[in-house]
């Protein structure tokens, strides 16, 4: 266990430094300098498609599948979740993290596993079009999609996969007025 335990000692101090060199990016983007987005986004690509980075994210799921699993048998697992896309918080995680995080999640889902717990805030359709690419374990699990505030033909693909909807302030807060007025009761 010993050489395990150094080679995740060395991974976890990779990670640190490709995470330290992702929030420098957001801060200089967050201040207006370093190009801003422009250069937020190159640095993001640039970093997730290392191979340590992808190796990362893999162990992560991994680790999930396992606790997961565990869960599962003990009984103590009622959904997975909460996971989606945030982009009305891209000062936290920027997108392209956000996708590759979420990318990992779904694959979480499973056919007779538990539902899934969703959350879907100003992705303009990406959100429902990373979950209809899992379309087959996205729609065996189904679940819920929270704070989702989407148009209407977003709400359609979502409903089309077997997921329902939960309406918060999120959802009734949408700029051209609230997402609920296309969910029927009985979706919700």
């Amino acid at each position: 266990h010993s050489s395990k335990n150094t080679w995740y000692a060395i991974q976890e101090q990779s990670w640190q430094a490709e995470r330290a060199e992702i929030e420098a990016a957001m801060a200089a983007a967050a201040d207006g300098g370093g190009g801003g987005e422009e250069t937020l986004a190159a640095i993001e690509a640039e970093v997730l498609a290392r191979p340590s980075v992808m190796a990362a994210i893999e162990a992560h799921a991994q680790a999930l599948r396992r606790l997961l699993s565990q869960g599962r048998e003990e009984g103590l697992v009622a959904a997975i979740g909460e996971c989606g896309l945030d982009y009305d918080r891209l000062h936290f995680c920027p997108r392209l993290v956000q996708r590759a995080g979420f990318a990992a999640q779904l694959g979480l889902a499973t056919e007779g596993g538990p539902p899934l717990f969703l959350h879907s805030r100003a992705a303009r359709g990406e959100f429902a079009a990373m979950c209809k690419e899992r379309r087959g374990a996205v729609g065996a699990a189904g679940g819920v999609v929270h704070s989702f505030d989407g148009d209407a033909a977003e709400l359609e693909q979502l409903l089309s996969l077997g997921l329902e909807i939960g309406i918060n302030g999120c959802s009734l807060k949408t700029r051209g007025g609230s997402a609920s007025r296309w969910v029927e009761e009985d979706e919700l």
